[in-house]
């Protein structure tokens, strides 16, 4: 009886070695590192936390995992974590399953990076960009209003890619919901179209959602439970060591003209050697005339194909928003009016993928 119970449990040692073995095999494991920090010349504090203080709320840490389960399934997380928040406490970035109903037709279903702007799903892998971050005239996210990106939405997405010569075909097709801090967004619909070469892409999206508005937040009454929209439009090119990105969004908000918001930035860099210095100019712009204008000169230096190092200096012109109130940001992305016309921001960055 021993022996029996001996070789039984020994044949289930070996499948389990030889599923482990397997699954092991299947895993794939990375992630990413930014250390960074950014100061200005003003008291009054940008995107909630750079003032003349300093700041190292830019850096984070991120850890990706995916498993292809079989031929057609296969599944995918990232836990992040970051400067912005205290403690830098880890959090589900994102975590999803794909199925591949055929070869070029393939489904999702978790949650996922946002896929409407150019960067947004790679938004904090900061060596895939010039920039220490993507502009936030566009990429902000805790806006209460149209908010003209997000993190990331819980729910489905349908894909399509296919290559028609040297041309690649994107098409997303999406649905789910996701919630900022002051607000959520319900009923969410989307879709993504981008096409394009090696050197030249373009990409095209509009995104339908249900805003709602939390209880004790401002403007809860006149934007709680409206219709927003957003649409946008960008394009990138990398072309004789000329780099470009343009993009531009609209955001709107059912039967409230005033939050109406339009952003847009151009950069323009040249890569020689493991360099490329670059410059953006951008705006955005509320139909109550909050907004701001900026230039930023930057400097990107890859140390190695999974390293750079990066410098950046922005000069940010600050529009007043007309009759604000206190509780809300009253000039740019500024918590308070600067005594300044233009404010200077320095950032500084290493960024690494491994």
């Amino acid at each position: 009886m021993n022996k029996l119970i001996f070789v039984i449990a020994s044949c289930f040692a070996l499948l389990t070695n030889i599923n482990i073995a397997t699954a092991t095999e299947n895993v794939q494991v990375g992630g990413f590192v930014r250390a960074a920090g950014a100061v200005s010349d003003n008291e009054s504090k940008y995107m909630e936390r750079v003032d003349n203080k300093g700041d190292f709320g830019y850096t984070h840490f991120g850890m990706t995992v995916s498993a292809d389960i079989d031929d057609r399934w296969s599944a995918a997380g990232q836990i992040f974590g970051t400067g912005a928040e205290e403690n830098y406490a880890m959090v589900v970035d994102w975590a999803y399953v794909t199925f591949r109903a055929y070869e070029e037709v393939t489904w999702n279903m978790g949650k996922m990076k946002y896929p409407n702007l150019i960067v947004s799903e790679y938004y904090d892998i900061g060596l895939a960009y010039p920039w220490i971050s993507p502009p936030e005239e566009v990429y902000r996210i805790e806006v209460l209003g149209p908010s003209l990106s997000y993190e990331a939405f819980s729910g489905a997405k349908i894909n399509y890619q296919n290559a028609f010569g040297d041309i690649e075909v994107l098409a997303s097709l999406y649905g789910g919901g996701t919630a900022l801090e002051k607000e959520k967004m319900t009923n969410m619909g989307g879709a993504v179209l981008s096409m394009g070469t090696d050197s030249f892409k373009v990409r095209a999206a509009y995104n339908q959602s249900r805003l709602i508005v939390l209880p004790g937040s401002e403007r809860e009454s006149e934007l709680s439970d409206k219709t927003q929209s957003v649409a946008s439009f960008g394009l990138n090119f990398d072309i004789a060591g000329i780099v470009g990105y343009y993009e531009y969004a609209k955001g709107e908000v059912e039967d409230v003209d005033e939050v109406t918001t339009e952003a847009s930035y151009f950069t323009l860099g040249y890569r020689f050697g493991g360099f490329m210095p670059h410059v953006t100019v951008a705006e955005f712009e509320t139909e109550n005339k909050l907004g701001q204008e900026s230039i930023a000169y930057g400097i990107k230096y890859l140390m190695s194909p999974s390293a750079s190092f990066k410098m950046e200096y922005k000069l940010i012109k600050p529009v007043e928003r007309k009759d604000s109130e206190p509780t809300e940001n009253p000039a740019g992305h500024f918590e308070e009016v600067p005594d300044e016309k233009e404010v200077a921001i320095f950032k500084i960055a290493v960024d690494v993928v491994f």
